[in-house]
């Protein structure tokens, strides 16, 4: 009963034991399921007890970097792709609940990669910003002392490949009665290897606000300095085109620049 005979020739027969086998097989694969559950354990609570993508996570992580309250009408998370969705975000330069907006976002998309929670630093593959409106004024653009130097970058802990903002509006109010405002309509933008301690590259094409004409620009921009944003570095290029001047009284004509 504990071995198979298999007849080869009529004077040779070999003996195969495979209890033994079998008994030894079950063991590693008792093992090797015990193991694969255990790493796969392991992995769960480690992600769970550092989960990125939570709302207070995200509310916390935007506080802090545009110096702002921010509120979030809906929020929730992703697994397939991993990541989150907000909906409703809006930032205001403090607490105050009745006081004008200096952004809102419709939705806010955040997209990650599991493989991603055991790099340093970390990374995020994309966020997409839809219906994102940024009300600029004397003062919402500082909230720092514009005189004091700005403290050297420390090393990114989040670095972003991808951030997409298209549809973006930008309006500048000067906060003198009777002055115009001037809205910039951001058909295209695309910001890469977005960092603290890094200048990110952008790419975008929109309607300038006067006189009204297409451009196209590329360039880098950072790190950022959200404190004092005019103190940020950029550099790029840009094509101005159809500019239609007679919207300026005297004058007619279209412009047409690089630079």
């Amino acid at each position: 009963a504990h071995a198979i005979y298999i007849s080869l020739l009529p004077d040779l027969s070999v003996s195969i034991d495979l209890k033994g086998s079998l008994i030894t097989l079950s063991r590693w694969i008792k093992i090797g399921g015990l193991s694969a559950v255990l790493v796969i354990g392991g992995a769960t609570v480690f992600m769970v007890i550092r989960w990125p993508f939570t709302r207070a996570t995200i509310v916390k992580a935007l506080q802090e970097k545009f110096s702002s309250t921010v509120e979030l009408r809906a929020f929730h998370g992703t697994y397939f792709p991993l990541g989150c969705v907000a909906e409703g975000v809006t930032f205001r330069r403090n607490s105050d609940g009745n006081a004008p907006p200096i952004a809102t976002i419709d939705r806010l998309t955040i997209q990650g990669a599991y493989w991603e929670f055991f790099r340093i630093p970390k990374r995020v593959r994309r966020v997409r910003v839809e219906g994102l409106r940024m009300f600029v004024s004397p003062g919402s653009e500082s909230t720092g002392n514009a005189g004091q130097p700005t403290s050297r970058p420390q090393q990114s802990a989040l670095i972003i490949d991808e951030i997409i903002a298209d549809g973006a509006v930008v309006e500048f109010g000067f906060g003198e009665p009777g002055t115009e405002q001037l809205k910039y309509q951001i058909h295209k933008l695309t910001l890469n290897s977005v960092a603290d301690d890094r200048p990110m590259s952008f790419h975008a094409a929109l309607l300038n606000a006067k006189p009204p004409g297409e451009i196209r620009t590329d360039g880098q921009f950072g790190p950022l300095r959200p404190q004092n944003v005019r103190q940020t570095p950029l550099s790029g290029s840009y094509v101005f085109q159809r500019a239609d001047l007679g919207v300026f009284s005297g004058i007619e004509g279209t412009l047409s620049s690089v630079g």
